[in-house]
């Protein structure tokens, strides 16, 4: 648990660190965005629904969680302004307010926590593992998710102590996510309905955060041929894990 702990807020805090002192150097974020969109989408389609079904047949509810946790996405970036995949809107805010933007923080969090959930996963013989594959897909989606989130905080907040605070609660909520999803594996004899449907929500979040950035459009024709072939390597990359 240690290494994928330490990957994920290192990968968080990190990224935040240098959008705080090179505000300006964000060339690589729409790509980053596309290749994590497309292998996350892959993933969940390939791996964590039918993983979902196949252990849990008996489970008919498992589609409305789906659905649910599509819709809570759509909620969540109500309040989040899209920094989920790397929308950074300035025009919404009040520069230098020194308000922490409440609605952006706790929405971005509640789906930080989500993505911590589908990291982990039962081998053959039923002992708690890494999904490095996923970890690696949540991984490269931290790198946007957490430059858009500190774009949004620096332009709103004065003050680098107050940002590198909130940077450090949001770099450790989702490994807080892998925490509970290990505690339902130990527990699952009891916990088996709420595990299936927490990861559910959590596919149905995931396929509308992917698919959002799958879909947004660029005009700049370069940029979206290299956003093209970001998108073909994460379905290949997908497909072969």
């Amino acid at each position: 648990m240690l290494l994928p702990i330490t990957l994920l807020f290192v990968s968080t805090f990190l990224t935040g660190i240098l959008v705080l002192n090179f505000p300006q150097k964000k060339n690589l974020v729409p790509i980053l965005l596309s290749f994590s969109g497309a292998y996350l989408f892959t993933l969940t389609i390939l791996d964590l629904l039918p993983t979902l079904y196949l252990k849990n047949p008996s489970f008919k509810e498992i589609g409305y969680f789906v659905l649910t946790g599509f819709f809570l996405q759509v909620v969540l970036e109500r309040f989040s302004t899209g920094v989920e995949h790397g929308h950074v809107h300035f025009e919404d805010q009040e520069k230098y307010s020194d308000k922490i933007p409440f609605g952006i923080f706790i929405s971005l969090s509640i789906h930080a926590f989500l993505e911590g959930v589908p990291l982990l996963k039962l081998d053959s013989n039923n002992e708690i593992t890494i999904h490095y594959g996923m970890l690696a897909g949540i991984i490269t989606h931290k790198i946007p998710e957490s430059f858009a989130l500190i774009s949004i905080l620096t332009f709103i907040i004065r003050r680098n102590r107050t940002i590198v605070l909130l940077l450090i609660i949001y770099s450790v909520i989702t490994p807080a996510g892998m925490y509970l999803e290990k505690y339902l594996y130990l527990s699952q004899t009891q916990t088996i309905p709420f595990f299936t449907y927490l990861m559910a929500l959590v596919c149905g979040a995931l396929i509308h955060v992917s698919t959002t950035i799958l879909f947004e459009s660029g005009t700049n024709h370069k940029v979206m041929i290299k956003k093209l072939l970001a998108i073909a390597g994460g379905v290949m990359l997908g497909i072969l894990l």
